[in-house]
């Protein structure tokens, strides 16, 4: 491997499909990856953008290549991919203006609709009926519980090549997320090698840090850090069409004018006031700091340190303090004057601010983030449709987008562009499917005789000449679907230009290429930036971007490539958050934990945090009740219950049992169920406490029980 990672590739990376091709599958060797450089300079942009983008397409590419494999041996699939044999077609439809084909697979007995995590939305199929020969992919479009139960999936195809809906076929389904693969990919391909922000140190790992290009051209170089005191203060701001009812709580008169005007640029943190004025920790004060003052900011965050209190912080100071980073624009005002004057207009140099973007990993930790922010800002944006909270929920984009449309609130442009476009898709998709209806009327009234005689000889030429003729209406409304996005992506950043903050996971920032870039952030946040792969980061990156933040901690989770050996031997699952302190460059650690008592703290002090320190408030907390210890560990020999669905999870009926008994102990001291919290790492586990759970109503009702992933960065007493 050492040996290529100097070696220059013969074709351009920019020139190679996004989507597998006949030759990812023809040949079962290694195709040329480099390792990531993980310590160390890359020699130019193009060699950075060609190894960020072979190493991640071979982690789409390579399960199917094994799957395919696996279903010419006929060897059983491994964990990263599932294989289907007999699948066939049954009808084909339109939905939300997609072109959608109903497909039947025979399901394993062990398949479990509510927990099963095969076939899920966006998940890749490929398709063959002649043992991989030729082949055609597919993308999971549209399922619901009753149509799984019956084995029936809608499908999209991603080319029309080679499919015959009239074969059976042995279908491989890869667990890998195509379509933030396909988006990361395209935004690689598409980035300008000589506008690659902050190149210097992703590309060259250079080591010093300057000022955000902003604080460097600005005429007020000192900021107003009073905000950093309460969470609910920040200036007023003007309403706008999106939010016209935004009101903000504003600093009182004469409030602690000892912090109204501190120096950001090239300010050593010595000169601040005292950490203790600002009601943080010396670690935390620092962060702070570096996060006001440095183009490309690393803060790790040990457990319970306040990683998304300091980003909270973070944000609210940049918020209070936009006038530093807002562009200069000229706008055209009417100026005063009396009726029976003619109307006076002036040309007026305003400030325009353009949203901070924030990033967030998982769907749980946007909106745990955002939520936060709530408390000095309403003007917020959540753009992705998987929020599981209801308080986010209201801010989500396309909440406003059809509230603007009822009170046509849109632009004229938009809203009559809108308006034709979507009368062009509604009369394609109705051509469309009248056209299938003709194909299916045409097969079902045909007599018993004709039909046989039909099938023997002419089926296959009259299917293809129908289908023949099906296409040019299928490539038309595929183009007017194009053109309905481009117009939805206008609608989007109309609404999204109007917010103070606008919040995606790291899959949405890829499925969003296109209003990310038009946004042009110029101060990017990354929350859980550590668990993040490196191309997802750059891709969300925009050549306005002067000014990134990443929070996260690399001694907590890293990213988790589909291909293990990709992670152990190329370095993919290495973060850029965490190769830039490879490279030695500035970061900061906070070093107070305020979550864990002491006896749980010294669990990782010092084997994995050497210098992790427990906060004063952790001391002197009262002793569980009803147990000996307030942290111990239990060995017992019970075996696991043999795999029970295809998720290859893990269940132990003893330990779910145990477990729910001693919850329900607890209650019994005196603890409401609220204070309690059962953590299980496996779904198969998962599922079986909450059914064990449910002997124990009503005692143990209201106590939650949870996969660890999705308690990341939430506490309980117990």
């Amino acid at each position: 491997m050492a040996e290529l990672d100097d070696y220059e590739p013969e074709d351009d990376y920019r020139d190679i499909p996004v989507e597998p091709t006949p030759e990812d599958f023809s040949t079962f060797e290694v195709p040329l990856i480099r390792r990531n450089i993980t310590r160390g300079a890359y020699k130019n942009a193009h060699n950075y953008l060609d190894v960020q983008f072979r190493l991640l397409r071979e982690d789409f590419v390579r399960p199917l290549r094994e799957g395919v494999c696996q279903a010419r041996s006929g060897k059983r699939a491994t964990n990263d991919v599932r294989l289907y044999r007999r699948v066939t077609f049954r009808e084909t439809t339109v939905v939300s203006g997609e072109i959608v084909n109903l497909v039947k697979l025979n399901l394993p007995k062990t398949f479990k609709v509510e927990s099963s995590k095969r076939l899920l939305f966006g998940n890749v199929m490929c398709f063959s009926a002649d043992d991989f020969a030729s082949y055609f992919l597919a993308t999971i479009a549209a399922k619901d519980e009753q149509m799984l139960r019956q084995g029936l999936i809608g499908v999209k195809l991603l080319s029309q090549e080679n499919f015959n809906p009239k074969l059976q076929y042995t279908v491989v389904e890869s667990r890998a997320f195509f379509i933030s693969y396909k988006h990361v990919l395209k935004a690689l391909q598409l980035m300008d090698e000589n506008t690659i922000p902050l190149a210097e140190h992703i590309i060259f790992a250079q080591q010093v840090i300057e000022p955000p290009e902003y604080l460097l051209n600005a005429t007020v170089r000192n900021f107003d850090l009073r905000v950093v005191l309460d969470p609910s203060y920040i200036k007023a701001t003007k309403p706008n069409k999106v939010f016209p009812n935004a009101k903000t709580v504003e600093l009182p008169v004469g409030f602690r004018g000892d912090l109204e005007a501190i120096p950001v640029l090239n300010a050593n943190v010595l000169n601040w006031p005292l950490a203790s004025k600002f009601g943080l920790d010396e670690s935390q004060l620092a962060a702070l700091h570096a996060a006001l003052t440095k183009r490309l900011v690393i803060i790790q965050g040990p457990p319970g340190t306040g990683k998304t209190f300091l980003g909270l912080k973070i944000t609210q100071v940049l918020l209070h303090n936009s006038h530093a980073w807002a562009r200069k624009e000229l706008e055209i005002q009417a100026i005063p004057a009396k009726q029976q004057q003619r109307k006076l207009v002036k040309t007026v140099e305003v400030d325009v601010t353009c949203p901070v973007l924030v990033l967030c990993y998982t769907n749980h930790a946007l909106d745990q983030f955002l939520e936060g922010m709530l408390k000095f800002t309403k003007k917020i944006i959540r753009i992705g449709s998987r929020s599981k909270s209801e308080v986010i929920q209201r801010y989500q984009i396309n909440e406003y987008v059809s509230s603007l449309k009822k009170q046509r609130l849109f632009p004229a442009h938009l809203h009559h562009a809108k308006a034709r476009i979507r009368s062009d898709v509604v009369a394609a998709e109705n051509n469309l499917k009248r056209r299938f209806n003709q194909l299916e009327e045409i097969l079902c009234n045909l007599a018993f005789n004709d039909r046989c005689l039909l099938y023997a000889i002419w089926r296959e030429k009259l299917m293809a000449k129908i289908r023949e003729r099906i296409r040019p209406h299928e490539r038309e409304l595929h183009k007017l679907l194009n053109k309905n996005q481009e117009v939805k992506n206008s609608e989007y950043l109309y609404v999204a230009r109007q917010a103070d903050v606008v919040g995606l996971t790291t899959t949405g920032a890829a499925q969003f290429q296109a209003v990310v870039q038009e946004l042009k952030p110029r101060i990017v946040i990354i929350e859980e930036a550590a668990e993040i792969l490196e191309a997802h980061v750059v891709a969300s990156l925009n050549v306005s971007c002067e000014h990134l933040i990443m929070i996260g901690d690399h001694q907590q989770l890293k990213p988790s490539p589909t291909v293990y050996q990709l992670a152990r031997d190329y370095g993919l699952d290495t973060s850029l958050f965490e190769r830039m302190i490879n490279n030695g460059v500035m970061y900061q650690t906070l070093q107070y934990q305020h979550r864990m008592r002491p006896e749980i703290s010294s669990l990782l002090v010092p084997s994995i945090y050497e210098h992790l320190k427990d906060h004063q408030s952790v001391h002197g907390r009262p002793h569980i009740r009803g147990v000996e210890k307030s942290v111990f560990f239990i060995t017992h020999k019970e075996k696991e219950v043999p795999e029970s669905d295809d998720n290859n999870s893990h269940s132990n009926k003893h330990e779910a049992a145990f477990i729910m008994r001693l919850a329900r102990h607890l209650v019994l001291q005196g603890y409401s169920t609220e204070q309690i919290t059962v953590l299980t790492p496996y779904s198969g586990q998962f599922f079986l406490l909450k059914k064990e759970q449910r002997k124990y109503v009503p005692t143990c009702d209201g106590m939650r029980i949870s996969i660890v992933d999705n308690f990341q960065g939430e506490e309980n007493d117990i």
